[in-house]
């Protein structure tokens, strides 16, 4: 059984993203400072299934891009420990690192290119100094070796304490999970993800359109 949960006005912007909440509660209701927007209408529906998942349309009024971007810098830097991630295609995911930093005046730091002169295997001390204060994180393929001990994802958390993190991620995010490399293999790693928010790009007509689809992913 399906059910649906509507308020707000009924025209939506086509300029506006998708917004995807999902969680294992078959019904949320998401404040509107959740989602960084003032005045959002949000159309709510809960699936039946395993997972029960809610699909939220956020209309954000007033938030054309930049403004729907700084929206989203500002809900991670509330949070303290929620961090964005994008997903797709590597070509589309460097086009939306350029507009994020171009757009929204961030630094990007490739860590594997940042780690690959040292001499010896990176620790988490020095993968965090070669971090540094960027707000975006991208080649993390070096950081996932398991040899390194490194638990990328409690990691990227930590960093999220202190300032907006984005990080680039290099395998697959689908279903609530990341998964990278093939199952076997010694790089292998599949994860659940919490509270996170997964930026999924999306190609733009407009300047002011918002450059990615938004998943949230509650805890």
């Amino acid at each position: 059984m399906t059910r649906g949960f509507a308020f707000g006005r009924s025209a939506r912007p086509r300029h506006l993203p998708r917004c995807t909440c999902a969680t294992t509660n078959p019904i949320i209701a998401w404040p509107a400072s959740t989602f960084g927007t003032d005045g959002a209408r949000m159309v709510l529906l809960a699936l039946s299934g395993p997972l029960h998942t809610i699909e939220a349309w956020c209309e954000m009024l007033g938030k054309p891009w930049p403004d729907a971007g700084q929206s989203l810098l500002n809900e991670l830097q509330a949070s303290r420990e929620r961090f964005a991630l994008i997903a797709g295609e590597l070509e589309a995911a460097d086009s939306l690192v350029d507009r994020l930093a171009t757009d929204l005046s961030l630094t990007v730091v490739h860590l594997g290119a940042a780690l690959a002169d040292q001499s010896t295997p990176p620790t988490i001390t020095n993968v965090e100094a070669a971090a540094g204060s960027a707000s975006i994180l991208a080649d993390l393929d070096l950081l996932l070796w398991p040899t390194l001990g490194i638990p990328l994802l409690p990691f990227l958390r930590m960093l999220a304490r202190r300032r907006p993190v984005i990080a680039v991620w290099p395998g697959e995010i689908s279903r609530g999970r990341v998964r990278y490399s093939a199952s076997g293999r010694p790089d292998h790693y599949d994860e659940r993800l919490t509270d996170v928010v997964v930026l999924q790009p999306r190609n733009r007509r407009f300047p002011d359109e918002v450059p990615y689809e938004i998943e949230r992913i509650a805890q």
